[in-house]
């Protein structure tokens, strides 16, 4: 296992990734980032160097989830799309090791996550939402041959992500959850509306695309210097959920994440009723709203959907980002041992998402039905 500068110089070395002058000379930097898996990011120049990324899991090469698979999602991704959007915000793909099951990617230096991006200016982007736009309907535009080859080289679930199934945990996701966690369950298995809405989703969900299936904040990356002339670039990482699935989870991970900014930025406490504060989030929906109507409108433009089924997708990909709220509330209280009040705001706004995705649609994100004038 990879631990620590040793371990990953030994590594490279041993590779012929880098040179022993490197190591001699002192110029070899690195950077744990590690987080469910071991990730490393070395600097062998101050302006590059090699991601690694190590399974920590006992899991097969192409086990879903698993950084084996994540390897071969790079690796088709790199021949399938060459030269399209998609590979262009892919960072470069150097090699998988399937005996130590290491991934070596190109290090992003000089990028930053969407969630830093964002709490530095405190405001959407519109260029930077027509960008990861773009990006995702690029994604999702599948021909019949490409997506022949992705099912046999990664197979095809045949059902939508675990959280849809969090009404109904299976007894593997309860002994891994934290108290906290299983108080969630607890809540939404209480409540009929969310049972009721979460088995239908289920049953919208379709298999019709290849998604990221993890289009959260963290996971977009733009410079670090980004000014305007240069917020058009974007990177997404961490492909290990990517599947073939349902393109409006991947919408509505983007409409999500959001919404997650939003509450997350609005000063309540445990006492107080959220609508108190709404006027005093940090990060209000008004200044979101414009890169939200410009992303579902680009990506529309890009699918070339028809109206009518534009007004579906919205709502479908709307509703899937209240679902996407719960994840993110579940995921929060992971290390908690009892639920916090933002938990509780994010479980609150996906029930009031899937009773009226509609008008959710409209009044939280901004962006009016085609039959309104979209």
């Amino acid at each position: 296992m990879l631990r620590d500068y040793e371990d990953v110089a030994e590594y490279l070395l041993r590779r012929g990734w880098i040179d022993d002058e490197i190591v001699v000379a002192g110029e070899l930097e690195l950077t744990d980032r590690s987080r469910r898996n071991a990730n490393f990011e070395v600097r062998t120049h101050p302006d590059r160097g090699y991601f690694l990324k190590q399974e920590t899991r006992r899991a097969g090469e192409l086990a879903f989830g698993s950084v084996g698979y994540e390897a071969a999602v790079y690796e088709l991704l790199t021949t399938l799309r060459r030269g399209a959007l998609t590979s262009s915000c892919l960072p470069i793909w150097h090699a998988f090791d399937p005996v130590e099951q290491v991934l070596v990617l190109e290090a992003l230096v000089g990028w930053v996550t969407l969630t830093e991006h964002y709490l530095r200016r405190r405001r959407s982007s519109a260029t930077i939402a027509a960008r990861l736009a773009e990006a995702l309907a690029d994604l999702h535009e599948l021909t019949t041959d490409e997506r022949e080859r992705m099912e046999g080289a990664l197979g095809s679930p045949d059902q939508p992500p675990w959280v849809f199934f969090l009404t109904e945990p299976n007894h593997s996701l309860l002994l891994s959850s934290s108290s906290a966690s299983i108080e969630l369950v607890r809540i939404l298995q209480q409540s009929e509306q969310l049972v009721g809405a979460f088995e239908l989703l289920r049953r919208q969900w379709r298999n019709t695309a290849f998604v990221h299936g993890d289009v959260k904040w963290d996971n977009c990356l733009v410079p670090a210097t980004a000014a305007s002339h240069r917020e058009s670039q974007i990177k997404i990482v961490d492909w290990e959920m990517a599947r073939i699935g349902d393109p409006c989870w991947d919408a509505g991970a983007v409409f999500g994440g959001h919404l997650a900014a939003w509450l997350a930025s609005i000063p309540v406490s445990a006492n107080d009723a959220p609508d108190l504060f709404l006027e005093l989030a940090r990060f209000p929906l008004a200044r979101m709203q414009p890169a939200l109507r410009t992303f579902w409108r680009v990506y529309c433009k890009r699918l070339k959907l028809p109206p009518v089924d534009a007004g579906d997708w919205l709502v479908r990909a709307v509703s899937f980002a209240g679902v996407r709220l719960v994840q993110t509330a579940f995921e929060q209280l992971q290390g908690e041992t009892e639920l916090t009040p933002s938990a509780v705001l994010l479980v609150q706004l996906c029930s009031n998402i899937v009773e009226r995705p509609v008008e959710a649609a409209v009044q939280l994100l901004g962006i009016p039905l085609p039959e309104q004038g979209a």
